[in-house]
């Protein structure tokens, strides 16, 4: 080969050789641009990873007020030993006690009062709050003063308890008296026709205490009392007799109930006075019933008036059991009449204090009736009214059955529906609804919920197309 071919092939070669050199550099100058292409295509879709954090906290709010709130604690009271037993003990003790009262909840317990069913106990609790876990106690004493046989009384602790709002404890025992009276002190003569006289009835006083020693100073009969006595020393200063009599006539079919005071000077060593007090006046009932030759029972007749389970007059009513002639507004009742002395009688007819009253006469058995007395208004009017009924017997003739009124205050609203009185509730409430619905209270405005916070959407990232062309 010639030296000038050889030259050209080398000018050739370089020039080849630099061609490569810039197109290779050129590619090499433009990676650095297009390879950033595809990191910042994976970079931006990875914004939505934040974004989500953001929408969770803005829909927290919504979930948690959705979400049932956890069970907040609450206070529990329990009683270690609610009832107190004292055993046997005399009418001029005391008994003092403590109640344990715990808090077994998981929150604060608060005792707001303490109250008790009788003036003769006093209780009060040493603390009115008390932690999880925390006790205290209530001191509790029952005076005994001129208490006789058994014996319970109650002490109601009120508390912030959802489920046990008032707890009860007990004292329970029984009380006897160092002056017996014998065999009681509710004296009866039982029943008996009202022209004969019944049996006298005698009450023995004694000490039961050998240390007591005391005298009858008086007994006390008080006014218009039927009954009479007679004292007796069986054993001075340890044992009385008194017997008590039937000295008037007493009104008919009625149960008579008077009281007798038992005085004496009752004196104790080594006992404080105020406890001996309660030996100085003995309480003691006597009780009779005089029948006459034929019994109305009740007596008297009583309504209610003003009744807020009476219905308004003029209604039919709905009630089962009352027939298509009971008018609301109006009650029925049932009597009884029997012969005591004379079973032979028939009644032969019942005039009613109103017109409108209804009586039907029904006899279950020789001399014994049942009137059933129906369409009775319940209307003031009535009170000191009598029914008058008619017999064939010659001691009793004509009976009388008096009519008593009581009062009550009648309830603003209708009963619901479902009770006694149900029937026309809807017209009543109205009715009601239409004479006072200018009063009606108007109900407050009550704020819209708020609405839910809009929850932003994850914008897409713009994608750089790697190639321009496309």
């Amino acid at each position: 080969m010639s030296k000038k071919i050889k030259v050209i092939l080398v000018l050739l070669s370089v020039v080849t050789l630099a061609f490569i050199t810039v197109s290779c550099g050129g590619k090499s100058q433009q990676e650095p641009t297009t390879q950033p292409k595809p990191e910042t295509q994976t970079t931006a879709p990875a914004k939505p990873e934040t974004q989500p954090s953001q929408q969770t906290q803005q829909a927290q709010p919504q979930a948690t007020a959705q979400a049932p709130a956890p069970s907040a604690g609450k206070p529990k009271i329990e009683a270690v030993d609610p009832v107190f037993d004292f055993g046997e003990k005399s009418n001029i003790e005391k008994v003092e006690h403590e109640f344990t009262i715990k808090n077994t909840g998981d929150a604060l317990l608060q005792i707001s009062r303490v109250t008790t069913s009788c003036g003769c106990t006093v209780a009060q609790p040493e603390k009115k709050e008390l932690q999880p876990g925390e006790s205290t106690v209530v001191k509790a004493t029952l005076n005994l003063a001129g208490r006789v046989g058994p014996l319970t009384k109650t002490i109601t602790v009120f508390s912030n308890d959802p489920d046990n709002p008032q707890l009860t404890l007990e004292f329970k025992g029984v009380v006897k008296s160092l002056i017996a009276i014998e065999p009681d002190r509710l004296v009866q003569f039982g029943e008996f026709p009202s022209d004969e006289k019944p049996e006298p009835k005698t009450v023995d006083v004694r000490s039961v205490d050998p240390a007591l020693k005391f005298n009858i100073t008086k007994v006390e009969m008080g006014e218009d009392n039927p009954f009479d006595y007679k004292l007796e020393t069986v054993e001075e200063g340890k044992h009385y007799r008194i017997t008590f009599s039937l000295v008037k006539a007493l009104p008919l079919n009625q149960n008579i109930y008077k009281r007798v005071t038992i005085q004496t000077d009752a004196q104790l060593e080594g006992k404080p006075e105020e406890a001996v007090a309660s030996l100085r006046n003995i309480i003691v009932t006597l009780s009779a019933r005089a029948l006459g030759p034929i019994e109305v029972q009740p007596p008297t007749l009583t309504v209610r008036v003003g009744d807020e389970e009476a219905p308004q007059p003029g209604q039919e009513a709905s009630q089962a059991g009352q027939g298509p002639q009971q008018k609301v507004g109006t009650t029925s009742q049932y009597v009884r009449v029997r012969g005591i002395k004379d079973k032979e009688f028939k009644i032969t007819e019942v005039v009613p204090p109103d017109p409108q009253i209804n009586v039907d006469i029904n006899e279950r058995d020789k001399g014994d009736f049942i009137l059933k007395i129906s369409n009775i208004p319940r209307d003031e009017n009535l009170n000191g009214k009598k029914f008058i009924i008619k017999t064939t017997s010659q001691f009793a003739p004509e009976l009388e059955l008096n009519v008593k009124t009581i009062k009550y205050p009648v309830s603003k609203f209708p009963k619901p529906m479902g009770s006694t009185s149900s029937s026309n509730v809807t017209e009543a409430l109205k009715k009601a609804l239409d004479q006072k619905k200018d009063n009606l209270p108007v109900p407050p405005n009550v704020p819209k919920p708020p609405k839910p916070p809009v929850t932003p959407q994850p914008a897409t990232a713009p994608q750089n197309n790697p190639n321009p062309s496309q």
